[in-house]
């Protein structure tokens, strides 16, 4: 049997961090492999605009790898980067949607309404919130947000001060795409009965399969989509280096009198979990060991 890679030793005493480590890695990589498809992209487009030699079907073939590359952006980011390649750091993308009929001015307006949203289109998981005319952006958005905690459903003021996107965890959109039902008084809603809502996504960054790249116009409309998601993937990388070396510091800064409890608790659990000779435990353990600096060493063995 294979033993354990040094991230599963560590992740028996830090699995908060380690986790947190790994999917940055995780995004990391990904940007990398981006960057360098979106590099190769706009060079044979920008060859095949100005009228230069492109070999026969590269343009098309690296489109493909593109769009491949792209549809498994979450899997591959460690679900860490959204469709326009914002970095979530701790926690996991989301996607951003629209509700029509559930806009800005549509809430502010029409009265009083009690409105009922169903997941699953089951009545019993029902989650409802009362809205009325004139009611600010902030008070709405936490109205809806109370409302629908059961289906991860959060909205929140733009930079206008105006409600726009509802956002959810990228992985149960599917099911809020397809499922999210509401009914109302009769205002913004029919009464009596629950109607699927129209759930708009938000636009990716990027949409490598829908480009027609065999005549000039797909051409050109391609390329402002590359360098926008070229721009943005660089600023995405230089926010994940950030996470990591925020990660590093906690990691190599000297212990100081709150940790002595945490301290405790890895020296016990560490203790335990090398008690008896288990080799898979203890062939992770040792190269974790390695990177562990002198001063924190000489600090557990301090201790009382």
């Amino acid at each position: 049997m294979a033993a354990p890679t040094p991230r599963q030793g560590l992740g028996v005493w830090a699995p908060e961090l380690n986790a947190k480590v790994a999917s940055a890695q995780q995004a990391l990589a990904f940007l990398d492999e981006l960057s360098s498809q979106l590099q190769d992209v706009k060079a044979q487009l920008s060859l095949k605009l100005a009228g230069s030699y492109v070999r026969e079907g590269a343009l098309e073939k690296q489109q493909h790898r593109l769009a491949q590359l792209w549809k498994d952006r979450a899997e591959h980011s460690g679900h860490r980067l959204d469709a326009q390649l914002a970095y979530s750091g701790d926690t996991p993308a989301r996607q951003r949607f629209r509700i029509r009929g559930l806009d800005q001015q549509s809430l502010q307006a029409s009265g009083q309404e009690t409105l009922v949203f169903s997941l699953n289109g089951a009545p019993r998981h029902t989650m409802s919130l009362r809205i009325e005319a004139g009611l600010p952006p902030a008070a709405l958005a936490g109205r809806f947000n109370r409302a629908l905690v059961p289906a991860g459903i959060q909205v929140s003021p733009n930079a206008q001060g105006q409600l726009d996107y509802f956002t959810v965890p990228e992985a149960q959109w599917p099911q809020v795409r397809d499922s999210l039902a509401i009914k109302g008084d009769g205002k913004r809603f029919p009464t009596g009965q629950f109607a699927r809502v129209r759930a708009e996504p938000e636009p990716a960054i990027i949409d490598p399969g829908a480009w027609e790249l065999d005549g000039p116009s797909g051409l050109r409309q391609a390329l402002p989509q590359i360098v926008r998601a070229a721009q943005q993937s660089d600023a995405a990388r230089a926010e994940v280096l950030r996470s990591l070396a925020d990660a590093e510091h906690s990691l190599s800064r000297p212990e100081t009198a709150g940790d002595v409890a945490a301290v405790r608790a890895f020296a016990q659990s560490f203790e335990e979990q090398t008690r008896t000779a288990n080799y898979p435990i203890l062939s992770a353990v040792s190269p974790s060991l390695l990177g562990l600096p002198r001063y924190r060493i000489d600090s557990l063995l301090a201790l009382p």
